[in-house]
């Protein structure tokens, strides 16, 4: 059996546990409880009135199409993109978008997991011909760590299903491993810019600090001045395009100003300081955020003591991924106090993934000895609980789920253990030939 392949098989399996252990903390029953929300009242209206009265664009109240007005906070391609994902739920299984839009939070996950296991797949490589049990454990343990991490299921299930700033994370989460390995990305770097000015044009201003992040000095290039000219005018377009196409239209455009995003508008209803906004947001947090930064920033520190000698960043690439959510609380302080569980999601997705990322990287498990792989393991367990139990105490999902999947967790387990007892056979064999 190849690297390649036995990595394959572990990732499968490891994907499919930490999904069990999800499912039956109370995912299962938030997936298939319907639940209204843009994207349903949406594709919903589409259906029931011509492209004339809707634009291809959102609605934000069921009202909304029947009213002449549209929802113009949403880029056109990520209307699209949703639409293609959620058509087979809707049109092939029968379920309504109030059911259907439950699963786009997977599809999110699922790129978070797949960011991680792409940007460390020589790691994983080097795992596999080490054949070390022991280290697979680790792999377990830290891609659980990324799926499990309980903002983008707790946010998409008790707030908004529409929540793109999941990829968002992911995007610089993504880019921040070129600043841990000390290199420029060039083509990477312009793709993430226009997926971002294309899927979420805000953000584009913290992609344009990211790009000065990677440069060793303040002369600018031609080269740069063009590509950070192109990707502004894109998201400028894509921001514009919704609201000019429904004045065209004669329909009204409708949802939050940057002024009010800012709170320049001058409203103190939501917010008063930007220091009240991401300490005490108007929307109380039921999340642990603080503990994740202090977390990460212990275990950074860690890291870079265990790295040291090496071309890697750690510290670097930590502060790095400060920048999208440091960006969104300076400069869009009121939204960061009224959606403080879409905007913390660019302090958990980047912890959980960093802490992830570091952890399967060769210069810190090849030097695991017995007793640090036991604090390893520890300091890895009080992480995935607390995951956990996020997750399980949020307010709709205050049970625990005791009949969901019991044969596929069966399955699951029991797939392990097969594996484990056939490679401890096989090694067995070996050792016997040998002597």
């Amino acid at each position: 059996m190849g690297p390649r392949t036995k990595i394959a098989i572990v990732l499968l399996l490891t994907g499919a546990v930490w999904m069990a252990v999800l499912l039956r903390l109370g995912i299962w029953h938030a997936t298939v409880t319907p639940a209204d929300g843009h994207l349903s009242r949406t594709f919903n209206g589409w259906a029931a009135y011509p492209p004339s009265r809707h634009l291809f664009l959102l609605q934000s109240e069921p009202d909304d199409f029947a009213n002449g007005k549209a929802y113009t906070s949403g880029t056109y391609l990520y209307i699209f993109l949703t639409f293609i994902y959620l058509a087979p739920f809707h049109f092939l299984l029968g379920l309504p978008y109030e059911v259907a839009h439950n699963f786009l939070v997977y599809s999110y996950v699922f790129c978070l997991a797949l960011i991680l296991i792409v940007t460390t797949r020589k790691q994983l490589v080097a795992i596999a011909e080490s054949g070390n049990i022991l280290v697979w454990l680790l792999v377990f343990i830290s891609i659980g760590i990324t799926i499990t991490d309980p903002l983008p299921w707790t946010s998409s299930f008790n707030a908004n299903r529409d929540n793109s700033f999941i990829l968002v994370a992911g995007a610089f989460c993504y880019l921040s491993t070129f600043i841990f390995r000390n290199q420029i990305p060039r083509l990477p770097l312009l793709i993430v810019g226009i997926f971002l000015a294309s899927w979420s044009p805000i953000y584009v201003p913290a992609w344009i600090l990211a790009t000065l992040f990677f440069r060793p000095t303040l002369k600018l290039d031609l080269r740069w001045i063009a590509e950070v000219a192109g990707v502004s005018l894109l998201a400028l377009i894509s921001a514009e395009l919704p609201v000019l196409v429904c004045r065209l239209a004669g329909i009204e455009p409708i949802g939050s100003s940057v002024m009010f995003r800012s709170g320049l508008d001058g409203s103190t209803q939501y917010m008063s300081s930007i220091f009240q906004a991401a300490y005490a947001p108007a929307d109380p947090r039921h999340w642990p955020t603080g503990w994740y930064v202090l977390v990460t920033a212990v275990l950074c520190l860690c890291f870079a003591y265990v790295f040291r000698g090496q071309n890697y960043r750690p510290v670097q690439q930590a502060i790095f991924l400060l920048i999208p959510y440091c960006t969104t609380v300076i400069f869009l302080p009121q939204m960061t106090s009224i959606h403080p569980y879409l905007t913390d999601v660019f302090i958990f997705i980047p912890a959980t993934f960093l802490i992830s990322f570091w952890s399967l990287q060769k210069p810190f498990w090849e030097k695991l000895g017995g007793n640090t792989y036991v604090v390893a393991l520890i300091a890895a367990g009080l992480i995935l609980m607390t995951n956990l139990l996020a997750v399980a105490q949020m307010p709709r999902f205050g049970f625990v789920e005791r009949d969901i999947m019991p044969f596929a967790s069966l399955i699951v387990f029991g797939s392990i253990a097969v594996y484990v007892v056939l490679k401890l056979v096989k090694r067995f064999r070996q050792t016997e030939i040998k002597s």
